[in-house]
């Protein structure tokens, strides 16, 4: 009779995942309780028997669904879906003991205690996952963010029992880019385990090791995920995890080589995209929280690349705006210098302006104008630059000269530089500024000209 049991058993758990099962157990389970309230079908079934008749097989419908449902990630954290098909059952319980459970105890030991949550799918559901459509239609009816699937065998390699693992994966991002995408999916076959063996005297120790190569590789993914979402934050965060996890010794594995090779990379990225953020923030709204949060990326920037030019303006711009150091921010400025880009030059030019040195502003103005630019918005986010400075200093007229010159010459809009230029010659005070308001007049010309030119076309 145990025997029976033990048969049924096993038999139930071999079919219980497959979506007939309900209907064949209900429809038996039907048949078991109508002869049973019927008295062997001698007489027909009290109410309170076709109750039961019609309860049971509802109950079994619901008991199937709730225990073969694999339940979506938490809202609000980071979901890793693991999809391992396994030889058999005995194959599947051992790989679960030794490397999930490893994987999943990495994962859970996050600075948030449990940023991470872990779904791992049934042996016959990964089963049916084989190409990257498939995963990726999991992926999202799971609310996940990263999955691996693949297969675990246990096969004979160079003569000796050993366990072959076979990966592959996706990444759920915001809508980017098809370069930008086909970057991350570079990443994603750079550092994710496509194929890994070991022997199965050594597998304990084995799995726990490609577990550790996994933990590092998927927050180095989900990182550059949320990095090219806008969750520069985060993925922050999840950066310096990584490289402390590398620094911290683990797998001599050639992934984990390259994800500590792409780092400074990704840190760069991630900071120049964080400084951008901000800057654009601060010249819409004239908050300095943004620049006082810019002035914290740029120093970590400049930690990781002290000759990163950009970081250098931006550090200049806070030194200025925040601590009115203009010696600080002529020495960024001049650090910033880069062979073929002329943007340091506007920075120079502007804070020889603001201490009255308009000389010295005029001809580094035309070395910048006469440069070529690295990012050809520069002169427009000068000009932005210049009008904050003067809502906040009005006395300082002869700004208004330098944006004249900057529309006229680096932007040829010449009806902004002919409203500058007319700024700066009715509020310059006396004869301040000579060499300046007779270069205005003769500018403040040809602006009208052209525009009047640019009207009649």
């Amino acid at each position: 009779m145990s025997d029976i049991a033990s048969y049924l058993a096993e038999q139930a758990k071999e079919y219980w995942h497959k979506p007939h099962t309900p209907v064949f157990v209900g429809l038996a389970a039907t048949l078991v309780t109508l002869y049973m309230v019927s008295r062997g079908l001698s007489q027909a079934p009290t109410l309170i028997g076709w109750t039961f008749i019609g309860v049971i097989p509802v109950a079994i419908g619901v008991l199937w669904w709730v225990t073969n449902r694999v339940p979506r990630i938490t809202k609000g954290k980071v979901g890793i879906v693991l999809a391992l098909a396994c030889d058999d059952e005995p194959h599947d319980r051992q790989v679960r003991a030794d490397f999930v459970a490893s994987l999943r105890q990495l994962l859970e030991r996050d600075r948030d205690a449990g940023n991470f949550e872990l779904r791992v799918l049934p042996r016959h559901v990964a089963a049916e996952i084989g190409v990257v459509s498939d995963a990726r239609n999991y992926l999202g009816r799971l609310r996940g963010h990263l999955m691996l699937f693949g297969r675990v065998r246990k096969r004979v390699i160079a003569g000796k029992d050993s366990h072959l693992l076979n990966f592959d994966g996706v990444v759920r991002h915001s809508p980017v880019a098809p370069s930008i995408s086909r970057d991350l999916g570079d990443d994603f076959s750079k550092v994710i385990p496509r194929r890994v063996h070991f022997e199965v005297d050594s597998d304990a120790f084995a799995f726990e090791a490609t577990s550790q190569w996994i933990d590092v590789s998927a927050r180095y993914i989900v990182g550059v995920a949320a990095l090219i979402s806008g969750d520069v934050a985060y993925a922050e965060r999840l950066l310096l995890d990584v490289e402390g996890r590398l620094k911290g010794g683990g797998p001599g594995f050639d992934p984990l080589r390259e994800v500590a090779r792409r780092l400074p990379a990704r840190f760069r990225a991630l900071y120049e995209a964080w400084l951008n953020h901000l800057v654009n923030r601060y010249t819409q709204t004239r908050e300095t929280s943004y620049l006082e949060k810019a002035d914290e990326i740029t120093e970590k920037l400049l930690k990781r690349n002290p000759r990163h030019s950009g970081a250098l303006l931006m550090r200049a711009i806070c030194e200025f705006v925040l601590r009115r150091d203009v010696a600080e921010a002529r020495r960024l400025s001049y650090r910033a210098r880069r062979v073929g880009d002329a943007t340091w030059r506007y920075s120079v030019a502007f804070l020889d302006a603001y201490e009255g040195n308009m000389n010295a502003a005029d001809a580094e103005y035309q070395k910048a104008f006469g440069g070529q630019l690295g990012d050809v918005t520069v002169p427009v986010q000068c000009e932005e630059f210049i009008h904050i400075v003067l809502e906040q200093e009005p006395d300082k007229v002869q700004l208004h000269y330098c944006s004249g010159l900057i529309n006229f010459h680096a932007k040829e809009d010449f009806a902004g530089a002919a409203a500058d230029l007319e700024l700066f010659l009715r509020k310059c005070p006396g004869e301040s500024f000579g060499a300046q308001r007779n270069t205005a007049k003769n500018l403040l010309e040809q602006a009208k000209k052209c525009t009047e030119e640019d009207s009649v076309v």
